[in-house]
């Protein structure tokens, strides 16, 4: 199978994609962004009027002299958007919205997100009110909460310059109609120039000269799942030989139509391929049955308790090459609680045996996601590590997952 070496194989990727940054000079002069780590944010007033900070406007207002909605009166959450608001043409004043980004906490001029963008997700989301109403509260206590957490985030739009979007932290938002992603469907009506398998790409030689910029259909193995901001979240496919394909999603939260192991045909753009093949703008096209063991929470660990060798050699067998290797889990339990690892990434409990739990290790998710004593479902991969001492058993690479979109 492709998990072999998995990690291996996608930390390559990513060393090589850091060392390609490295070389490549100063960055285009197209788009730019404020800087994520400036100590002192630009507040709205020191920003360069947008298409909807018109000149001469006050700060909070859209257009102009003194704020005429109830949106536009502040506070404000404040969110740099990763891409310019010209993204958001048909998004007015009064309009509710739907964002997600990674929360920076409390600054001088208001509460901050960055890497922000519109979501079209099914995760639940968190009123922009009740974060600034936190904030307002009990800045130390919001900060344990919300910052550096991935959020998804419901507002009512205030404003925009080119790379800040305002959002009301004073009125609350209508209910949201998702509307669909309008990039998928220029994916979906493009014809692809080649359709081959992973190992095809990455055994051809020539594939800079024959593949890049062009449109591929590849099939191929889910290798690795990666939750990405404003760029979209990733799937590795490839083979535990010959390497990895980096594919950036148009669909979010692949995970929910997929497992690891699961054959997957993605349609997209090769934009790189040495020392990586990266493609951009992917959809999934078609997928294969999942392969995945599904199990409950309480089963596994009954299972593990009873006989923890014997459990070990069934999800955690040898592969052809001798090596051992995690299987695909599709895992449904009730959430025990939260916390996190030693790393401060977000871990959820799932209630298994009365002396042991399962540990799954979820990114910077918020406890929102899945609040204690709810049902969910988690796709994973097997882990012989467990902390008898603390009555913790892992599975590795989780993502709570929500179904097909």
């Amino acid at each position: 199978m492709f998990r072999t070496h998995r990690y291996w194989l996608f930390n390559l990727s990513l060393l090589a994609a850091f060392v390609v940054v490295l070389g490549c000079g100063k960055a285009p002069d197209s788009q730019p962004q404020p800087d994520p780590k400036a100590s002192t944010p630009p507040g709205i007033s020191s920003l360069t009027p947008g298409p909807d900070l018109k000149a001469g406007a006050t700060p909070g207002t859209a257009r102009g002299g003194e704020p005429a909605l109830p949106e536009e009166k502040g506070p404000f959450l404040n969110f740099r958007y990763s891409e310019s608001a010209k993204d958001l043409p048909n998004v007015k004043a009064g309009d509710s919205i739907r964002l997600r980004g990674q929360c920076e906490g409390k600054r001088a001029d208001g509460v901050w997100v960055s890497q922000s963008e519109r979501y079209y997700g099914r995760r639940p989301a968190i009123s922009a009110t009740e974060i600034v109403s936190a904030y307002e509260k009990d800045p130390v206590a919001a900060d344990n909460k919300y910052k550096e957490k991935d959020l998804v985030i419901d507002g009512v739009y205030a404003g925009a310059d080119p790379y800040v979007l305002r959002v009301s932290g004073s009125k609350s938002p209508a209910k949201i109609v998702l509307t669909p992603n309008a990039k998928l469907k220029d994916a979906l009506s493009a014809k692809p120039d080649v359709t081959l398998t992973a190992k095809e790409l990455l055994e051809n030689k020539d594939a800079e000269k024959t593949y890049k910029n062009k449109i591929v259909e590849i099939s191929s193995f889910v290798v690795d799942f990666e939750s990405q901001f404003g760029v979209g979240d990733l799937i590795a496919i490839g083979d535990n030989k010959l390497g990895v394909i980096r594919c950036t999603m148009i669909d979010r939260e692949p995970w929910n139509r997929l497992s690891y192991g699961q054959q997957v045909r993605i349609r997209g753009k090769c934009a790189t391929v040495n020392p990586l093949i990266q493609l951009i703008n992917c959809i999934i096209i078609d997928t294969g049955p999942s392969v995945a063991v599904s199990l409950t929470a309480e089963d596994l660990a009954k299972e593990y308790a009873a006989d923890s060798e014997k459990t070990d050699d069934k999800y955690n067998p040898k592969g052809p090459n001798g090596l051992r290797y995690g299987k695909s889990l599709v895992v449904t339990g009730e959430v025990a609680a939260w916390g996190k690892d030693d790393y401060g990434k977000s871990v959820v409990f799932l209630k298994g045996t009365n002396d042991l739990r399962l540990a799954c290790q979820v990114g910077k998710l918020p406890e929102s996601d899945a609040p204690v004593g709810a049902k969910i479902r988690v796709v994973a991969y097997y882990d012989t590590y467990t902390d008898k001492a603390k009555g913790e058993k892992s599975i590795k690479a989780a993502f709570i997952t929500r179904g097909q979109e």
